[in-house]
């Protein structure tokens, strides 16, 4: 699992097919769904209702800032991302109890499954975490930008 498609994995969940999805909105998620669609994995696309797509659309546009939003579509976007911390926690809970069991009953031969399985979705799970709660984009993005007052500049004068 890929950082970039963590936001596609918390909005397919249940939680959001019920989500209203109105005549009004339709024209700017189907923008965002074109602005989004190369980060989601490739699968079924008729797999998952507009609802979900609305929700993964709105929680890609919410880190990333990239398409500016109307009032209604900001304030859905404020519902979704209040449900998805709760979600994170889920995913990091079940990915912990997955390393666990393969650790208790795999052979010593079969523990680098842990390292693949377990151990790397824990660290996705971690860093979509910090980059929705501090809002930084998924892709390339440096620990030291959730420190306040750092900047890329700052980064780049560091890095000499």
């Amino acid at each position: 699992v890929l950082p970039r498609h963590m936001p596609f994995i918390i909005g397919s969940s249940i939680e959001f097919s019920n989500t209203k999805v109105t005549s009004d909105e339709i024209d700017t998620l189907n923008r965002l769904f074109k602005n989004y669609k190369d980060r989601f994995p490739k699968h079924n696309e008729k797999a998952y209702s507009f609802p979900n797509y609305k929700a993964i659309c709105l929680i890609y546009n919410s880190i990333e800032k990239e398409i500016p939003l109307n009032e209604y579509l900001l304030e859905e976007t404020n519902k979704v991302m209040c449900k998805v911390p709760d979600l994170i926690i889920s995913m990091y809970k079940m990915a912990f109890q997955l390393t666990m069991l393969y650790y208790q009953y795999c052979n010593f031969n079969q523990r680098n499954v842990i390292k693949y399985l377990g151990l790397n979705c824990l660290k996705t799970i971690i860093q979509f975490s910090q980059c929705a709660h501090q809002q930084l984009k998924l892709l390339n993005v440096s620990p030291f930008l959730q420190i306040p007052y750092f900047t890329n500049d700052s980064l780049s004068k560091l890095k000499k």
